[in-house]
């Protein structure tokens, strides 16, 4: 997540957990009738104020997590998070600092309810939106969304792919490598992972064929209650031998046609050699190629798709709660 949103006023913060309140958000968004998008805006009576919906983390959540939970809460619709919008670092009037990660977040059903946190939510086109949001933090949020989003936000698709959680070393495994497990911690982040993903929309499970791979996303297929396709082309041997063939198998993925909130979308689970080639081919010659692919174990990249080409990659590196 590269996009910063900073208060020009003040200078570069060194931020740590102990000091910094960690929060995230979303810009929800719906297509009308007509094809025109509108975004969603709350207002706080706390403060008489319009914004963006977002909240701090709870205890154990991952930033998507907190973000579509948050959009829930505050404005009563579901969402499928979608594209990263970047981060708004800012200092509180106590002195701490706060640190908020959005995400685009398309709507897919619900009804704003009053409350006392949010007395009232409204759907505004992008333009009366940055005239409404009290926030100039929150105008440039909206200005990320309407340069990337906006231009094709009725015919965006996504796939995420991920890498297999944590497994151990190599070196202290004396059998059949694809047998390797995943360790305890690998196993924890596989937990996290699954919350994640459904934030994401995903609904569908491929996988590579080792074990760690399969074991990464079984919470996430238990949890769904479905058994994951194994994929051979999506390794780390069949990638190698076939960038192409890796690269054909997650484009199959894309389907150019208009998103709904029944529409399907579908994780990945690959492997650390893998992945850079599958995206380096993919991204050749676009934008993005300058993106360094290295992936940490459990890292998360979801891919957005507009009339069949990448127009974005966001990476994850981690589901385990900032702390």
């Amino acid at each position: 997540m590269s996009k910063k949103h900073s208060n020009e006023n003040e200078k570069p913060v060194s931020f740590d957990s102990g000091k910094t309140v960690l929060a995230a958000g979303a810009v929800l968004y719906r297509l009308t009738d007509t094809g025109d998008i509108e975004v969603a805006v709350v207002h706080r009576p706390r403060y008489d104020d319009w914004s963006l919906p977002k909240g701090k983390l709870d205890r154990g959540e991952a930033l998507p997590v907190t973000a579509k939970r948050e959009l829930l809460e505050e404005t009563g619709h579901e969402c499928i998070l979608g594209q990263s919008l970047g981060e708004s670092n800012y200092r509180l009037k106590n002195g701490a600092f706060k640190r908020v990660w959005y995400w685009a977040a398309r709507e897919t059903g619900g009804e704003f309810v009053a409350s006392d946190e949010c007395d009232r939510m409204d759907w505004l086109s992008v333009s009366d939106a940055v005239e409404r949001v009290s926030y100039e933090l929150d105008q440039s949020v909206l200005a990320t969304f309407r340069s990337s989003v906006a231009p094709h936000a009725d015919r965006l698709r996504q796939v995420v792919l991920i890498r297999h959680a944590r497994a151990g070393d190599r070196s202290d495994w004396k059998g059949d490598d694809a047998r390797r497990p995943l360790d305890k911690k690998g196993l924890l982040q596989a937990e996290y992972l699954a919350p994640q993903l459904r934030a994401f929309g995903v609904t569908n499970i491929v996988t590579a064929e080792p074990d760690r791979c399969i074991q990464t996303v079984a919470p996430l297929a238990e949890g769904l209650g479905i058994t994951p396709r194994v994929d051979h082309t999506i390794g780390d041997i069949g990638a190698s031998k076939s960038p192409k063939s890796a690269v054909k198998t997650l484009l199959s993925f894309v389907d150019d046609g208009v998103p709904d909130a029944s529409g399907t979308i579908t994780v990945l689970s690959s492997q650390g050699t893998a992945i850079p080639l599958i995206l380096e081919r993919l991204t050749k010659g676009t934008d993005l190629a300058s993106l360094d692919f290295s992936t940490k174990k459990s890292g998360q990249w979801t891919l957005t798709f507009a009339d069949g080409k990448l127009v974005d990659a966001g990476y994850l590196p981690r589901p385990l709660p900032l702390s």
